[in-house]
């Protein structure tokens, strides 16, 4: 296995942004231990009805709007300031799509901000884009889906030079801490809600095939997450790791997927899990062309495609996705770089974002948008005076 870079200690929640999905925003002031909606491993001792029930009871747990989200509670005024964004690549529609709202964001803020930058997925453009905000003596910036591990040593010196930096949908690790400010969920909880809804859909015999790519620990902490549920839960479910190289997206097939289908025939494979949907698409197409109806695929992210897959069960059965409020996230991270130019302290649980199981039950209510409160953008201006 992939040694694992450790994500972030939860701290304890104080402040939080109300529902969502359904509700008007508005803030609340709550305690609650760890991060929200934590799944606990549970006895592998249970009989196959005991499962399905506790898998059912956990299904339904997962796919439920979540009460509350980690956020500000204090309007302040973010005065002026420079920024920039850099998304992960764009060949990731996911990626681009929330780099672009963070520079949205910048501009409704009232601050200088330059187009969303594409990291084209290589170490070396994201470390010279680092290493520019650094030469451009920027107050911020913020990062969509890079994995900062990669480009250790142009981080270590922005951070050493002032920078904030601001990183969603990452698992940076506590090596960071103090340097990077990731505005994330817990990706090993992810994997764990995936694993509850193997069991549900697929019954103890599951046989899961799951992909990472190692180049983003996230993926590797999902995969985990999801490894050790069904290993605690399901004994007589297997599962196999492939790995998945992020530049193959957009290669026919993708030939990992391709390569996966010619090696087991039907039977072999009941569910087959992408670590971000838009590979999940694409696999989806190729399962479909294949002629193959024994397989269920899902993902993360629920993107808008994804949502409707799940609905409409086109190109081919897609069970579910499990998200994170990206979107509010973006304008989250914005948000604290402000705050962090204006001297003030910086809301806590920023790692902590509740997830979704997004299934046929709900996948209606994501066809637009990501889990998170609904009116998240005018919060954020009245938070800013805006």
């Amino acid at each position: 296995m992939a040694s694992l870079t450790k994500v972030n200690k939860s701290m304890k929640l104080k402040f939080i942004v109300a529902p969502v999905a359904m509700l008007a925003v508005g803030v609340l002031l709550a305690g609650c231990a760890g991060g929200a909606g934590t799944t606990e491993p549970t006895s592998s001792s249970v009989v196959d009805g005991d499962l399905a029930a506790m898998a059912a009871e956990k299904v339904a747990e997962f796919s439920t709007v979540p009460a509350s989200f980690p956020g500000p509670t204090e309007a302040f005024d973010p005065g002026t300031g420079t920024a920039a964004v850099m998304s992960c690549g764009f060949a990731a529609e996911v990626c681009k799509v929330n780099g672009d709202l963070a520079v949205e964001a910048f501009q409704a803020m009232g601050w200088e901000v330059a187009p969303n930058f594409d990291g084209e997925f290589s170490p070396a453009v994201q470390a010279g884009f680092i290493d520019r905000a650094v030469e451009q003596g920027l107050d911020g910036i913020v990062l969509s889906s890079v994995d900062v591990n990669t480009i250790q040593e142009s981080v270590e010196r922005a951070a050493a030079a002032g920078l904030f930096i601001a990183c969603v949908m990452c698992a940076s690790g506590e090596v960071w801490e103090g340097k990077v400010y990731d505005v994330t969920v817990n990706w090993e909880e992810q994997g764990a809600q995936t694993a509850w809804a193997i069991i549900h859909n697929s019954g103890p015999e599951a046989k899961v095939v799951g992909f990472q790519d190692n180049a983003f620990t996230s993926t590797v902490l999902r995969s985990k997450g999801l490894e050790e549920t069904l290993a605690a839960n399901c004994p007589s479910c297997t599962f196999q790791r492939e790995l998945f190289a992020t530049g193959d997206i957009v290669k026919p097939g993708p030939p990992q997927i391709t390569a996966l289908l010619a090696s087991k025939p039907a039977g072999e494979i009941t569910n087959i899990v992408l670590h971000y949907d838009g590979l999940g698409m694409a696999a989806a197409k190729t399962v479909f062309d294949s002629g193959r109806d024994d397989i269920t695929l899902s993902g993360y992210d629920a993107d808008s495609v994804a949502a409707n897959a799940i609905i409409t069960g086109e190109p081919a059965p897609y069970g579910w996705s499990v998200a994170g409020p990206y979107n509010y996230e973006m304008w989250a991270a914005v948000d604290l770089v402000a705050r962090n130019k204006a001297g003030l302290e910086l809301w806590p649980d920023r790692d902590q974002m509740p997830s979704v199981l997004i299934d046929s039950s709900n996948a209606e209510l994501y066809t637009s948008a990501t889990p998170g409160p609904e009116n998240y953008k005018q919060f954020f201006l009245d938070m800013w005076g805006k």
